[in-house]
């Protein structure tokens, strides 16, 4: 694969966290684990890009500049993760949107 390296700039926190999974053989290391991270979002942004595009041509209609600005800042939202010192414990509040797997769903 061809790679290039970034610069990540993250919550000291979050780099102890990913340390301590490193250190207890949970991840390999922090780049993979990152490269999975990434890779997994760019899945669930086509996938919700995708949805939208069905649903809106399924409707016969078009976004309108306030509906695709609300997509927008659905896709932008955070949630906030709950951390502590165990790096097992991260839970998220505000389940705003919830990103179900296609093997959840029935289909």
């Amino acid at each position: 694969m061809d790679t290039r390296q970034i610069t990540l700039t993250l919550p000291k926190i979050q780099v102890a966290q990913l340390n301590a999974l490193v250190e207890a053989g949970r991840i390999e290391s922090v780049s993979e684990f990152m490269q999975l991270v990434v890779r997994k979002a760019l899945i669930n942004e086509m996938l919700w890009r995708e949805t939208v595009d069905r649903i809106m041509e399924e409707s016969g209609g078009s976004l309108t500049p306030e509906d695709e600005a609300w997509v927008q800042s659905m896709l932008a939202k955070q949630r906030e993760p709950v951390i502590t010192s165990d790096p097992d414990d991260i839970r998220l509040l505000d389940s705003t949107i919830e990103i179900v797997p296609i093997s959840q769903t029935g289909r």
